[in-house]
C-alpha cells in the first residue's frame, strides 16, 4: 500500500515482489516481503508472463519505457513502448527452455521524467 518511491528517470530498476502465489516460493531469491528473482528448480520448457505499470510522477512527457527479463545476469527479453501520456503499462509473455539452477530477474526503465512502478505482475510456469 502507498505510493511507490520516485525513481530517476533514466535508471534500471529491479522489481521486488511482497507476495509469492502458490508453492513455489522455494525457488525465489531474496527474503519476505523483497523477492527479487526466481531460480527454476528443473529443466523444461517455462512460459513467463509479466505485466507492470509505469507512472511518470508528473506531466505528459514522452518517452521509452522497458521491462526486462534477465536470464542468469544477461538481458534475454525486453518489451518496449513509446509512451505518449504520464501513465503507460507493459504486458507481455515469452517462451523459454530453462535448466535447473537458472536465475531470472525482473527490471523496468523509462526516461523522460522520474517514474513509479505500480501493479506489476509475474507468473513463470512450467509447460513441457
Amino acid at each position: 500500500s502507498g505510493t511507490p518511491a520516485s525513481i530517476n528517470n533514466g535508471a534500471t530498476t529491479q522489481l521486488t515482489f511482497n507476495t509469492l502465489d502458490y508453492n513455489h516460493n522455494n525457488g525465489a531469491t531474496g527474503t519476505s516481503p523483497n523477492y527479487n528473482g526466481y531460480v527454476i528448480s528443473e529443466n523444461g520448457v517455462y512460459v513467463i508472463d509479466f505485466s507492470a505499470d509505469i507512472r511518470n510522477t508528473s506531466g505528459n512527457n514522452h518517452g521509452e519505457q522497458l521491462f526486462m527479463v534477465y536470464l542468469n545476469g544477461s538481458r534475454t527479453v525486453v518489451r518496449g513502448i513509446q509512451r505518449k501520456f504520464q501513465f503507460g503499462g507493459i504486458s507481455n509473455l515469452c517462451t523459454l527452455r530453462l535448466s535447473a539452477g537458472d536465475r531470472l530477474d525482473f527490471y523496468v526503465y523509462s526516461n523522460g521524467t522520474n517514474y513509479r512502478i505500480y501493479n506489476t505482475y509475474v507468473s513463470i510456469f512450467q509447460t513441457l
